[in-house]
């Protein structure tokens, strides 16, 4: 189990992909997900948030734990050149989705490899790593994140038996909880959880209820 990050126009908000899109493998994390005591089972990722900025990942895993990885640039780079490519070959300005795919290719200096990864690949160690020590059911990015403004790097999780918890994604430190109580009066936990688009608001789903 572990992490493998690639660059592809098919995995683009696009209607359509071009036929010859590549898949480029540029960085993978599978040591922080071997390492220490693992479920039964094994320790599988069980989801992945890009942050809003592009620059890091969130993942949720089964061990209950939420971790923040920080890309490499040039992953971050690629990304926005193939994203932009993508954009105008469906627009239809000639310049091909697929020339834009086939360039992270080049410098991706190989394809996917199996197994725990590749020479091409550079080994990701988390930034940061929260132990919620229950079952993660969601988890958010604020939406208006920067790298370049600590205050706004923060993240949502909620969890079995647990309030939301509003997270510092820089420290790791816990900034606010949010706890929903059911008609026992006793703490509910959220199913899921999400920022209104303008980072003002949460919304909560609980069963039979959304709270705000």
């Amino acid at each position: 189990p572990g992490l493998r990050v690639g660059l592809c126009a098919v995995c683009l908000p696009m209607p359509t992909a071009p036929a010859d899109s590549t898949l480029v493998s540029k960085c993978a994390a599978f040591d922080a997900f071997s390492a220490g005591k693992r479920p039964a089972g094994g320790n599988v990722v069980r989801g992945v948030r890009w942050s809003p900025d592009g620059s890091c990942l969130l993942t949720a895993s089964e061990d209950c734990a939420l971790r923040v990885f920080h890309l490499p640039s040039e992953v971050a780079h690629d990304a926005y050149a193939t994203t932009c490519a993508a954009v105008e070959a469906e627009r239809g300005d000639g310049s091909g989705g697929g020339d834009g795919a086939a360039t992270a290719s080049e410098n991706g200096n190989g394809a996917v490899t199996g197994g725990g990864g590749g020479d091409s690949e550079e080994e990701l160690r988390p930034a940061l790593r929260i132990d919620e020590g229950e079952s993660v059911y969601d988890y958010a990015w604020y939406p208006l994140m920067s790298a370049h403004d600590p205050m706004t790097c923060c993240l949502l999780s909620t969890s079995r038996g647990r309030p939301v918890h509003l997270w510092d994604a820089v420290s790791g430190t816990l900034r606010a909880s949010y706890v929903g109580f059911n008609h026992l009066d006793e703490v509910d936990a959220a199913n899921s959880v999400v920022f209104e688009p303008s980072g003002r608001f949460i919304y909560a789903g609980y069963e039979r209820a959304v709270r705000v």
